[in-house]
């Protein structure tokens, strides 16, 4: 007991440390968030209940940067997953001698910065001089102001984001590609399934809680979206792309909005958490079944 009670005293740093910058912040934000504190006033700090959260779900902003949100995040992991399995399926089906520097080379755009990445594709976006519009140009097609058109400013910032998560799918499919017990595809083989019964029966079910964890992961990490559309294009043109996270930063350290701020990020938090614990319910049944 006496032993125990030492090697506990060594986890005291760790439990202050996590208390001073994690548990103290978030319910200090909770807190500021009932409040109308703004460093633009000088007024005393006083509580409004939940005026800030009523104000902001009315907020047209808000709301523009809800659904933007919403959208980069559907239609970017449904592609990531999409195109991460197709490259899993085919490194893993078809590739022999080559197989590890084509891995490598595919995951080195998830190891590049996010700030690098959206600057390089900045330049390559630009309407006069930029290599996109170039390679379209040599087929035929018109220019497109890619990042100053409300029509096509989500959508760069979705192919951005596509192209350097994808990487992040595919590993985590190929692993569960790897893991598959090569007896059972050699018994489904012996047995006469085709390739299209073997995909269905066999490798599907074994691969779905990879797939649902990759898209959990991926899911919560695109509702944080920020340095990519900071970069690209600031929120705009208009609001065209204004996202929850870029809408927080405004909020705090643009407009000094400090209550509004931590209210916008508590709502974004709780967003999160809600949807996090959706798909790990998926997770779970998918658990289930497959072990069943």
């Amino acid at each position: 007991m006496r032993q125990a009670k030492n090697f506990n005293i060594f986890l005291l740093p760790t439990i202050l440390f996590f208390t001073l910058f994690t548990v103290f912040p978030f319910l200090y934000g909770i807190g500021l968030s009932f409040t109308d504190f703004s460093l633009r006033s000088e007024k005393s700090l006083s509580f409004i209940g939940i005026s800030n959260y009523s104000k902001l779900l009315s907020d047209q902003l808000f709301q523009i940067a809800f659904k933007n949100t919403i959208i980069v995040v559907f239609i970017a992991t449904a592609l990531e997953v999409i195109l991460g399995f197709i490259l899993a399926s085919i490194l893993y089906n078809y590739i022999g001698k080559l197989k590890k520097q084509i891995q490598t080379l595919l995951i080195l755009p998830m190891a590049m910065a996010p700030v690098a990445i959206a600057l390089m594709w900045k330049y390559m976006f630009n309407t006069t001089y930029g290599v996109i519009n170039y390679l379209i140009g040599l087929i035929g097609i018109q220019s497109v102001d890619w990042l100053g058109s409300s029509k096509w400013a989500l959508i760069s910032v979705i192919i951005v984001d596509v192209w350097q998560w994808t990487p992040f799918i595919f590993i985590i499919i190929l692993a569960g590609f790897e893991s598959i017990p090569h007896q059972i595809i050699e018994m489904g083989m012996v047995d006469g399934a085709s390739r299209f019964q073997l995909s269905r029966l066999f490798i599907l079910p074994h691969l779905r809680a990879f797939i649902i964890v990759a898209l959990l992961l991926r899911m919560i990490d695109a509702l944080k979206l920020f340095d990519k559309v900071y970069v690209l294009t600031g929120g705009g043109p208009g609001s065209a792309t204004e996202t929850l996270s870029l809408l927080g930063y405004r909020l705090g350290f643009q407009f000094f909005e400090t209550g509004l701020a931590a209210a916008e990020s508590i709502i974004l938090l709780v967003f999160i958490v809600s949807l996090t614990y959706f798909v790990m319910r998926m997770i779970r049944q998918v658990i289930k079944k497959v072990s069943a």
